[in-house]
């Protein structure tokens, strides 16, 4: 057996194995419980009689229940980073120390490679980079171990690990399934303590970005393309009149035209009328 447990688990031979037709969530569950293989093989080499000191508190539940959650959906590549957080909660009466985490990334398309996911795990402050191992038959698979003693959760706390990730620039079009597993360190052999929810995402190019853009100015120039609708205050333009309607009009005109001296005549007259009769409305008004 090697000496390290980390470097064991990323040796491409031994993941090597699986079958490439299995579907994604089946292909992740199998690159795990090859992990878990691995672990339970060191911790049988421990001394006979040392206690766990991580002990789940029945036997098929683990120690550390592990959830990722707070990452987005979509990552481009060359593209900004995107955070996310792996939650570590002790379901333990005891502490829980030197934990790392094993991330697990497995693609639909198969040809994520190890240099291009840049993964970072935030340890308080300090940052700390993960270097990815890709085996023969595609499995990419990183661990939270560049020398710093791993994480310590206290018995019924939870403590949340930050954790940035972004694609290389070349890395293509894929959806990818983050998992992952939880190992406690014990000198150069470990237990395999958890396992952790799926983080699924795309990685997406500067082709969907363009065709994307494209699409929208597609649906500009459609919508565009569309007659508008007439707003409350527009008028609708005057229709011209008819020719009967034209000479119907002109007849109106000329009758008012030839009524007009008939009427002044007739006001005339009945002012003289009033006038002629005012003495003797006034004569009467005094008796």
């Amino acid at each position: 057996m090697t000496g390290h447990i980390f470097m064991r688990l990323s040796r491409p031979h031994r993941l090597s194995r699986l079958p490439l037709s299995l579907p994604l969530p089946l292909l992740v569950a199998f690159v795990l419980a090859a992990v878990v293989l691995l672990l339970q093989a060191s911790a049988a080499a421990l001394p006979a009689g040392r206690p766990s000191g991580c002990d789940a508190p029945t036997g098929n539940a683990s120690p550390l229940t592990t959830h990722i959650h707070g990452g987005p959906d979509r990552y481009k590549a060359g593209g900004a980073d995107g955070t996310w957080y792996i939650d570590l909660r002790n379901t333990t009466a005891h502490t829980c120390a030197h934990i790392r985490p094993v991330v697990v990334l497995a693609d639909t398309e198969r040809v994520l490679m190890a240099t291009q996911p840049k993964l970072e795990f935030f340890e308080g402050d300090r940052v700390h980079p993960v270097a990815f191992q890709r085996t023969d038959r595609s499995e990419v698979v990183g661990a939270f171990d560049d020398g710093f003693p791993g994480f310590t959760v206290a018995p019924g706390r939870t403590l949340t690990v930050k954790v940035r990730l972004a694609l290389a620039s070349d890395a293509r079009r894929n959806d990818i399934v983050a998992k992952a597993a939880i190992v406690q360190r014990r000198g150069s052999n470990g237990d395999w303590v958890g396992e952790s929810n799926d983080y699924r995402f795309r990685i997406t190019t500067r082709a969907d970005a363009a065709d994307t853009r494209k699409e929208e100015r597609k649906q500009e120039v459609q919508k565009e393309a569309v007659p508008k609708e007439k707003g409350a205050g527009t008028q609708s333009p005057s229709p011209l009149p008819s020719p009967s309607a034209s000479a119907l009009a002109a007849t109106s005109r000329r009758v008012e035209r030839g009524l007009d001296p008939v009427i002044g005549g007739l006001l005339m007259a009945a002012g003289g009328v009033l006038v002629a009769a005012s003495p003797f409305m006034l004569s009467r008004g005094r008796r």
